[in-house]
This record gives structure tokens, sequence and C-alpha cells, in this order.
């Protein structure tokens, strides 16, 4: 009975993981290629309400109460996005995440109560072939992550994605993922993408960034209100003190978050986004510096969060 109860648990944790990629990774990859040509400059802040956590800690076999505070999360990104030929885009990023991030154990020593920095630079390319008829889309990133004490690690993502349908009223893609990082044991994962225009005003969409029906309020498209959900993810490289002195961990955080939001196009080239709801931790865990042993696991909390960001164009 044991090993079957093991069994179930292991499975459901691989299913949760399995959807989690096969959601957001690939269209997290696909809205860094669909930026517009030129300089695309994107400003975000967000905020969430105070979470209680039971943390265990896998090495010492013991768990702890502890209360994280998210006070305020903000990301300035830079990148520029350059159309080679008809069929090769390649383009470059720069970001900076600030984290004002808390973490206390209670009724213990335990606390880290501090501004977390993280810089990162990527590279893109993205290339446009036929295949069966239908558009078929390859495309590939490299990141490399740094904080304030050095060099932290490097990621990559590749997809070929093929478009079963792209028209103005339709777009549906399939296709496979290839991710490479510290923390995701299996490499490969099949994903799909879809929208669809009931009529002028509404909108299924099943794509990142935030899987809703969606309404267009005004003709001009202008306004636009959205219900459903979005995925998100936390990381960062913080000093935790423990009894041999402070060592730099690795805390990552996987998020559901559903709400609403609403899009406001100042100019074709000037969006604004304002969001607001519930969050559910999927899962979080702290990680050996460089993300390579997993030392830390949290259970699964949930708290109200608002974010707003502003994303402009320059050609």
């Amino acid at each position: 009975m044991e090993t079957h109860l093991s069994t179930v648990k292991i499975d459901i944790f691989i299913m949760k993981k399995l959807l989690f990629i096969m959601l957001f990774f690939p269209q997290m990859l696909w809205a860094q290629f669909s930026q517009k040509e030129g300089w695309n400059i994107h400003a975000e802040v967000n905020t969430a309400s105070e979470e209680s956590y039971r943390m265990h800690v896998k090495d010492m076999e013991r768990d702890y109460d502890v209360d994280m505070q998210e006070k305020l999360k903000a990301r300035l990104l830079a990148g520029k996005t350059h159309r080679m030929s008809d069929n090769l885009t390649v383009g470059f990023s720069v970001n900076y995440d600030y984290y004002n991030f808390s973490i206390g154990q209670r009724n213990a020593s335990l606390t880290n109560d501090d501004q977390h920095h993280t810089f990162g630079l990527s590279g893109n390319a993205l290339y446009k072939m036929e295949l069966w008829e239908k558009p078929f889309i390859v495309a590939g990133n490299l990141k490399m992550e740094a904080s304030p004490w050095g060099l932290e690690r490097f990621s990559g993502m590749g997809t070929g994605m093929l478009m079963l349908k792209s028209s103005q009223e339709e777009t549906l893609g399939v296709g496979l993922l290839l991710l490479v990082n510290h923390t995701t044991k299996i490499p490969f994962f099949p994903f799909a993408m879809w929208r669809k225009q009931i009529d002028d005003r509404w909108t299924v969409n099943l794509n990142y960034p935030f899987y809703s029906m969606q309404y267009t309020v005004d003709p001009q498209k202008r306004h636009t209100v959205m219900g459903g959900f979005t995925f998100d993810a936390d990381h960062f490289w913080a000093k935790v003190p423990d009894e041999t002195g402070k060592r730099v961990l690795l805390f990552r955080r996987s998020l559901l978050k559903t709400g609403i939001n609403y899009e406001y196009k100042i100019t074709p080239d000037v969006v604004m986004n304002a969001q607001a709801g519930w969050e559910y931790t999927m899962r979080a865990a702290i990680y050996s510096r460089h993300g390579g042993t997993e030392k830390m696991t949290f259970n699964h909390p949930s708290g109200i969060y608002a974010m707003m960001n502003l994303k402009v164009n320059l050609k």
C-alpha cells in the first residue's frame, strides 16, 4: 500500500510539472519573439499579500512554519528585435529584476529580509518555414543571469511549432519544447496555443501572457477587458543565514494567478496593462546556489496580488 501511494504522489507531481511547463514556458518563449521590430521596453511592478508557508528542510528532515511577504517586485527589460529577412528574426534583451521579499521563520533565528537584485542578458532567434504546407516556426533562446554575488547560471529554450491555423480569426499551433536549466530533469515537452475570435468584441485566448475570455470595449480596440488566468515565476539568489554562516541559495516559486486584466492601447506602440486577483503557489523550493540540489520545499498558500506594466516599442 505504501509503495502504491508513493507512486501516486510521484505521478501527480510529474503531471503538475508537465502541465505547468506545457502551458507556461512555450508561451513565454513565444512572447519574446512576438515583439515588434525595433527597441522594446517593458516596465512592470507587482505586489502581493503576506503568505504563510510550511517549509520542509530535506537534508535535516525537519518542518518549519515560515512567513513570506512579497512587498514589491519590479522588472525593467529592454530588447532589440531585428528582422534579418522575411524568414529570420533575431534579437537580444537585458533585464534588471528587483525583489523586496522577506522570509522569516516563526519563533526562531532564521530571518531573511533583504532586497534582491538579478541581472539578465539573453539572445534569441526565430526562423519561419513551411512544413506540410503549413507555417512552421523554429525558435531558440539563451540566457545568462547574475546577482550581486556573481554569475549564477545559464539557461536555454528551443521550440518547433507547427501552425495548423494562422488566420486573423483563428490561430492554432502545436509543437515540442526543449528546456535546458538546472531545475528541470525532463527536457522535452509538448505544447499547444489557440486563439479564436468569436465576433468583433469577444475572443477566446489560450495564449501567453493571459489565458482568457476577452472583451473589446470600444470599436477602436483601445480598451480590452479579460477574465482568466496567467502563470508567473519568482526566482532570485539570496544570502540565507544558517549554522555555518551565510549561504547563497536560489529561491524559485511558480504561481497560478486568476483575475481580471485591463489593457489600454495608449498608442499603437504604447500599451498599459493592469491586473488584479488571486494567486496560488503551485510549487516553491530553495535550491543550492546553481540550482542543482533541492534543499527545501514549501506548501501551496494563496493570496491577493496586483500588477501593472507598461510596454513601449521604439522604431
